[in-house]
């Protein structure tokens, strides 16, 4: 039995080192893994060694950064010197894409401030600042404000929110929802308000349009200076403010009020308050009052003030008298009196039209003649 067990265990130790893993292979595997990791460890030691290289290199100025003296930020070495970027400068986050709309492409020499990632200059050589702001216009920027679009050729958005501009050379310096859609055409601000006649700018108040070239409307609400029924009609119009209002003549111009109009018929016409007053003749004028008219016709025609008085024919120059006269009217009325006065008589050669009855005191002369 002994010899049997000598002869196992023998056998057993044989098998070992002569079987499927033979001690000499395994030493061959591990003096295999060595040289590996000495090669590794070669090459780590040439990374690093370059490593410090370069590091002195860029401390010895051959990067354009320097260290601030407190060792917290970097500054520029050569002062003098520009940074060129073909393709642009990007400050913030990239926009890849967000609330449903796709990834901005952007154009060539671009600028953007973008702290969330949805500003959009995709417009050769366009800015962007603020937030969800698109410049496809080249040449163009927006500069604040959020929800802004800038679209035409040199184009520019101030600040703001929802504004947009679409045409050469158009801007809103701010506001919401303001809208410069002509050439040249600006709005300075306020709440949806529209320039859309060519060189055409509107400052102010909400709900003004200004439609016909050079046209302005100053400030108020819902004010239209317009072309009315011709491409070439409402030109130089203005209106200074006041409420619906309305010019369609050339050159024609409204101080304030509310809903009164000088119509295309009446150039240089104009209206300086009041309400529902209405000019439609050559140079007609109305200062103030409630319903006046000068209509077709009645060029030169001018109203002081008053109620519903009518002027609608031509008869030169003359004024209309409101019927009541009081003591602030009078001052005005002896500026612009038609007639020329002397102790005992006034002679005037205008013509005149009343509406009312008329009471003289003296004698009342209606031709060239000789009065006693």
């Amino acid at each position: 039995m002994e010899i049997s067990r000598s002869c196992y265990i023998l056998t057993m130790a044989a098998s070992s080192l002569l079987g499927s893993a033979p001690l000499w292979k395994t030493v061959q595997q591990q003096n295999a893994r060595l040289l590996v990791l000495e090669a590794s460890l070669l090459d780590r030691t040439r990374y690093s060694t370059t490593t410090n290289t370069d590091a002195r290199n860029l401390e010895e100025c051959q990067c354009p950064f320097k260290r601030t003296s407190d060792g917290k930020d970097y500054e520029t070495v050569d002062s003098t010197s520009l940074f060129i970027f073909g393709k642009g400068i990007l400050i913030g986050t990239k926009n890849v894409g967000n609330a449903g709309e796709p990834a901005c492409t952007y154009g060539k020499n671009v600028l953007s401030v973008d702290l969330l990632g949805t500003n959009c200059p995709s417009g050769d050589g366009a800015v962007t600042f603020g937030s969800r702001n698109k410049v496809s216009g080249t040449y163009s920027v927006v500069t604040g404000g959020a929800y802004n679009t800038a679209a035409g050729i040199g184009s520019a958005v101030s600040g703001g929110f929802s504004n947009a501009v679409s045409n050469l050379g158009s801007s809103i310096a701010g506001g919401y929802k303001n809208t410069a859609s002509e050439k040249n055409s600006v709005v300075s601000g306020g709440e949806s308000n529209t320039a859309s006649g060519n060189v055409s700018s509107v400052s102010g108040g909400r709900f003004n349009s200004a439609s016909a070239y050079a046209s302005s409307i100053s400030g108020g609400v819902g004010n239209r200076a317009t072309a009315g029924d011709t491409l070439t009609a409402g030109a130089y119009g203005s209106i200074s403010g006041g409420s619906q209002n309305e010019v369609k003549a050339n050159r024609g111009s409204i101080s304030g009020g509310e809903m009164n109009k000088v119509y295309y018929g009446g150039s240089n016409g104009s209206i300086s308050g009041g309400r529902q007053n209405e000019v439609k003749s050559d140079y007609g004028s109305i200062s103030g009052g409630y319903k006046n008219k000068v209509n077709d016709e009645a060029d030169y025609g001018s109203i002081l003030g008053g109620k519903e008085h009518l002027i609608d024919e031509s008869v030169g120059n003359f004024l209309m008298i409101p019927e009541e006269i009081t003591e602030s009217r009078i001052t005005t009325l002896e500026g612009n009196s038609p007639f020329i006065c002397s102790e005992s008589i006034c002679a005037g050669n205008k013509r005149f039209k009343f509406n009312k009855k008329v009471t003289m005191k003296k004698a009342f002369c209606p031709k060239k003649t000789t009065c006693e």
